[in-house]
């Protein structure tokens, strides 16, 4: 399990550098209006948290793949939850900042979600036989 959590993490950290570098061109094509300063915070964000639910996913599959389902519906679960009361907590104290905000938020967790889902389905699937 800590191999493979070690091989999770160098790539999170080399699919968050390709994303960070993807933000600092934007950054410099778009209107400054129209980005957000939170930007490397919200990068940061979601690296922590595919870690963390990464991490507890392995550890539930490792063992009992029957829990790994339920782990995987409540982390989700959660993991929205949090997402929701982060994007209303920084609306509420940065109200000016919203539409940069969301549509940066928006794309970092379709983009993280999807890298998420690609790591998740390759430690579930059983190995193809040749």
């Amino acid at each position: 399990m800590r191999q493979l959590f070690v091989k999770f993490l160098k790539r999170t950290l080399i699919f968050s550098a390709i994303v960070a570098f993807a933000g600092v061109i934007a950054s410099l094509l778009v209107p400054a209006v129209y980005v957000t300063p939170s930007l490397p915070f919200l990068i940061l964000f979601f690296m922590g948290i595919t870690l963390y639910v990464y991490y507890n996913l392995l550890q539930t599959l490792e063992k009992n793949f029957a829990k790994f389902v339920n782990r995987f519906m409540a982390m989700t679960g959660l993991k929205l939850l949090l997402f929701l009361a982060s994007i209303i907590v920084y609306l509420l104290i940065f109200p000016g900042d919203a539409v940069p905000f969301l549509i940066s938020f928006f794309i970092l967790y379709i983009t993280y979600t999807i890298y998420e889902v690609i790591a998740i389905l390759g430690i579930t699937k059983p190995k193809q036989q040749l």
